[in-house]
């Protein structure tokens, strides 16, 4: 049997909360219900699995450092503390600049408990103050690891808080220790009242279930049915700072010579999400293959600049890209010429256009992302995927069919003109980071 994604042809509230579905395994939507960015539930059917999970997104714009991720610990333990402590299964959260996000899952489980538990994140922090203030110690144990584990986490805050400037992803999600210190529960209690609304959050459900079945679920815990939708499902508004270069240097003996470049641009013209966002799949690919118009060639084969490198690139929004690039300069060469080298690579590859024999061979390369698409379980458990991942940067998830016809709209004068922006203005920062005396 294949998993299945749904979306009822119902509306539903959970306490004053529509859910609206419509049958997606092969991209067919509801005729008579709501469209994708007010849809309140999506089921994945699968009757060859015990197991049963519950996802539960709740949208929310960062302010201040630290905070969100602090009701997010008050919040999941308040719900599943004392569930967790039975060992019936597995739950967890996160934060991240955008939304919410509980989950839990349990073997031969009912979705009635499931659902009680997780959906107590939306009841009041039940928590003593001496526990939740406690809890802050946690936190800190958490950044204290991560410091260790990941430096990068705290570099890549310097530079969003350039680059992204006033929108949330310029908001530190853990903080720094001063951050997590001073949080308090007065402005916890109230963030989480303003944020953890019912009629806010979209739940995803997984597993041997039913569409009928998960519907009745939710009456039977008391969510009646209500014609009233929650807010839509968009992804924050993002504002460009203005165009300019910034040059941050940063010392860290724990990591070799290095530069990180990132260029956040706006495009000419606005163009579906899906789009824009494998548009520019694409040309990472392509920008980091080893063959002519692909910067492998230029910087490590052709020209021994880099000694190693990455290249990512990210659809922000319809109308917003951005391209990064980490590398470590090779031996003789300097960050200051690496970077030189890059542009200067980029302009070219701009300017010449991507070879067409290059163009044909990692399109098929990237082709192989999707799913076969005569077979419905793997269609199913492809949009599975990128329904958890679009709703945890709150983002309305497309549809099948919407996927499928992305196959059309990657022609290569369309990956030119794309290339042709980002080579050109932008708001840029060039970070330098190593050992103190040697980030030039």
């Amino acid at each position: 049997m294949r998993p299945e994604l749904m979306r009822a042809k119902a509306a539903l509230a959970v306490a004053a909360m529509a859910v609206s579905v419509a049958y997606l395994p092969v991209g067919v939507r509801s005729d008579t219900g709501a469209g994708p960015d007010v849809a309140r539930l999506y089921v994945f059917q699968n009757d060859e699995t015990d197991r049963l999970d519950v996802h539960v997104f709740i949208p929310y714009r960062a302010e201040i450092p630290g905070l969100a991720h602090y009701v997010e610990h008050l919040a999941w333990l308040s719900a599943t503390k004392d569930w967790a402590s039975l060992r019936l299964g597995r739950t967890g959260a996160w934060t991240n600049p955008n939304a919410f996000h509980y989950w839990i899952s349990a073997r031969n489980s009912s979705l009635d408990e499931l659902l009680g538990t997780i959906g107590g994140v939306f009841g009041p922090i039940t928590l003593t103050e001496q526990y939740a203030l406690s809890e802050r110690e946690i936190i800190l144990r958490e950044y204290r690891q991560q410091e260790f584990e990941n430096p990068w986490r705290r570099i890549y805050e310097r530079i969003n808080a350039e680059l992204h400037s006033t929108n949330p992803t310029a908001v530190p999600v853990l903080g720094d220790p001063e951050d997590i210190r001073s949080l308090d529960l007065l402005p916890a209690r109230k963030m989480h009242a303003d944020t953890h609304l019912v009629s806010d959050a979209v739940f995803v459900i997984d597993g041997n279930i039913s569409e009928d079945a998960a519907l009745r679920a939710l009456r039977e815990l008391g969510f009646p049915e209500t014609g009233v939708n929650g807010a839509p499902i968009h992804h924050p508004v993002f504002s460009l700072a203005p165009r300019e270069r910034i040059v941050i240097r940063l010392a860290h003996d724990a990591l070799p010579p290095q530069v990180v470049w990132r260029r956040a641009v706006r495009l000419a013209e606005e163009m579906p999400y899906e789009v824009l966002a494998s548009r520019a799949g694409l040309l990472a690919m392509i920008l980091a293959a080893n063959r002519p118009g692909g910067l492998v060639k230029t910087l490590q084969f052709d020209r021994a600049v880099a000694r190693t490198f990455n290249i990512w690139l990210h659809a922000i929004d319809g109308r917003h890209v951005e391209l990064s690039f980490i590398g470590q300069p090779d031996r003789g060469m300097t960050m200051t010429g690496l970077v030189e080298a890059f542009e200067q690579a980029l302009a070219q590859t701009a300017s010449a256009g991507i070879p067409q024999a290059t163009y044909d061979q990692v399109f098929r390369q990237h082709a192989r992302k999707w799913p076969d698409w005569d077979n419905r379980s793997e269609v199913s458990r492809h949009m599975k995927e990128l329904t958890l991942a679009r709703l945890s940067e709150w983002r309305p998830p497309p549809d099948a069919e919407t996927i499928r016809e992305l196959h059309g709209q990657l022609p290569l004068p369309a990956i030119d003109e794309l290339l042709g922006q980002l080579a050109g203005e932008g708001r840029t920062v060039v970070t330098f980071i190593g050992p103190d005396g040697m980030t030039e």
